[in-house]
């Protein structure tokens, strides 16, 4: 799957329109069989069905970030994990960084999809200057969860990360007010909301 950019300055006739291919880190990449992400093995169909580009999000500014999720990539090929992944790239759309967050340390995955082992993360994305944030409908039995990294504008900052699905069980956050099949990442926007 590839992206589509273009030029406001170019013609209609001389190709106005090229391919990206914004799941790989180089071209080079992209000629490899393909049996790994970030080290993970990816399941025995490999990134087929994936539905890279079901969401598609821009911050929609000079020199912002966008993202490309494939909802449906799967792991491991004793079971078919839907973790998702999302590809956050940079305004040129070369790859910035992969996010696969229901892999994190911690999260436990044994029992599948009344776990971890379901996310579908990129299911909805919201990109602006400086985050982004995907929904993960399927996590912890289908009750869901969000996932949000800040990336801050000093390069001498650390991104920060915040998400509702909660390593540390004191810490359930939001998640404690759901349940089972609420498919809480359905859809996500930032914002402020209401009157203040």
């Amino acid at each position: 799957m590839g992206n589509f950019s273009n030029s406001a300055s170019a013609s209609v006739n001389s190709g106005w329109c090229q391919q990206e291919n914004v799941e790989y880190d180089s071209i080079d990449e992209m000629h490899k069989p393909v049996n790994s992400v970030l080290g993970r093995q990816l399941h025995f169909q490999g990134k087929n069905r994936q539905l890279l580009g079901s969401v598609v999000a821009s911050a929609g500014i000079p020199n912002g970030m966008a993202m490309a999720c494939a909802p449906l990539v799967r792991y491991h090929n004793s079971s078919a994990y839907t973790d998702g992944t999302c590809f956050v790239l940079e305004s040129d759309l070369t790859q910035k960084e992969i996010l696969v967050s229901c892999s994190q340390p911690g999260l436990p995955r044994t029992d599948r999809h009344n776990e971890f082992g379901s996310c579908m993360e990129g299911f909805s994305g919201y990109v602006d200057e400086s985050m982004v944030i995907t929904g993960l409908p399927g996590a912890k039995k289908w009750t869901g969860g969000v996932f949000g990294r800040y990336y801050p504008k000093d390069i001498f900052a650390m991104n920060r990360d915040r998400w509702t699905m909660g390593v540390d069980p004191k810490l359930h956050g939001v998640r404690s007010k759901f349940q089972g099949h609420d498919y809480l990442g359905f859809s996500v926007r930032h914002g402020r909301f209401g009157f203040w």
